[in-house]
């Protein structure tokens, strides 16, 4: 993932669809790992490349609001909230 990183910062123009791949993947791994600060990171460069009312369902957008609030509230290096402010839904269904 390192390489990966490193080359993508190397590449001039990258579709958003290659950096919402990488930024998804490398969320996934550390949601895995518990390594909240990069989770927290890295998902919400992935929520920044996607339009996510169009890709994520409101279930998916509860779930990831959710993860993220917890790895904000353990990372240790998260100080500041106000990404999360966006992902939470406004419609009650």
């Amino acid at each position: 993932m390192d390489e990966c990183e490193k080359l993508l910062g190397e590449i001039d123009s990258v579709d958003m669809v290659v950096n919402a791949g990488y930024y998804l993947v490398a969320a996934e791994y550390f949601k895995v790992k518990a390594d909240y600060a990069p989770y927290y990171k890295n998902a919400l460069l992935y929520l920044a490349c996607i339009d996510e009312k169009k890709e994520l369902s409101e279930q998916d957008m509860r779930q990831r609001a959710h993860d993220l609030c917890i790895a904000a509230l353990l990372g240790e290096t998260i100080y500041n909230f106000g990404e999360l402010v966006r992902l939470i839904p406004t419609s009650h269904s």
